[in-house]
């Protein structure tokens, strides 16, 4: 049970480096890695992996439009990545001997942080200066709550996604030191869907911050 959280695996100039760390950069160039390769000669008629990469993309801009409406397009390319990342890092702690990413605390946080960064980002993109007014509405004394409600955002992300997948890795934990021949396999296919669902958790409310941040309303 100890091992399920972070552990120092090495140390740059006097900084502890965690296997989280380690996994989760593997995993940014993988994804990376895929993304060149995939883009490097395409084709008109795509195939094998450019069509299957092709039909990962279409999937993600179709759930941003769904949700965001046609505007969603352009802030399809954030969301995806996002859900990818995510994504990928949570499957990382099904396979034994790995770990997962996002069972790090420090990795969900930061991964709250770019959402919230962005939200500030596409509203002043968006409508300016005039952006930051919604911080004073509906009058101007209501300004230390606007700025609690922006600071709660971040914070029920990144707990919310930790605190799943760590107590995910728990249970597969102790069953598996219950009944280690029966429990790990399906437990870990459960962890593939979990993983999943949670991914699509985060993402979904990215984008409802995202709308919030960017809506005419």
């Amino acid at each position: 049970m100890e091992h399920l959280g972070p552990v120092a695996v090495a140390e740059f100039c006097g900084i502890p480096v965690t296997n989280t760390v380690v996994m989760s950069t593997i995993l940014s160039a993988f994804v990376a890695v895929m993304a060149l390769v995939s883009t490097r000669r395409l084709q008109d008629v795509p195939g094998g992996l450019q069509n299957a990469l092709e039909t990962v993309v279409e999937m993600l801009e179709g759930l941003v439009v769904d949700n965001m409406g046609e505007r969603g397009r352009e802030y399809a390319p954030f969301i995806g990545a996002l859900f990818l990342y995510i994504l990928l890092s949570n499957w990382m702690g099904s396979i034994p001997g790995l770990a997962a990413p996002t069972s790090d605390i420090n990795t969900t946080a930061g991964l709250a942080v770019v959402v919230l960064l962005a939200n500030h980002f596409y509203g002043l993109k968006k409508k300016g200066m005039a952006y930051l007014h919604h911080f004073l509405e509906p009058m101007p004394f209501f300004l230390p709550l606007n700025l609690l409600e922006e600071i709660s955002k971040p914070l029920s992300l990144a707990f919310r996604l930790f605190g799943n997948i760590t107590g995910e890795h728990i249970v597969i934990a102790v069953l598996g030191f219950i009944v280690p021949l029966i429990a790990p396999v399906p437990m870990l296919l459960f962890g593939l869907f979990t993983g999943l669902i949670q991914a699509l958790v985060f993402t979904m409310l990215a984008m409802v911050y995202l709308t919030q941040a960017t809506g005419e309303e």
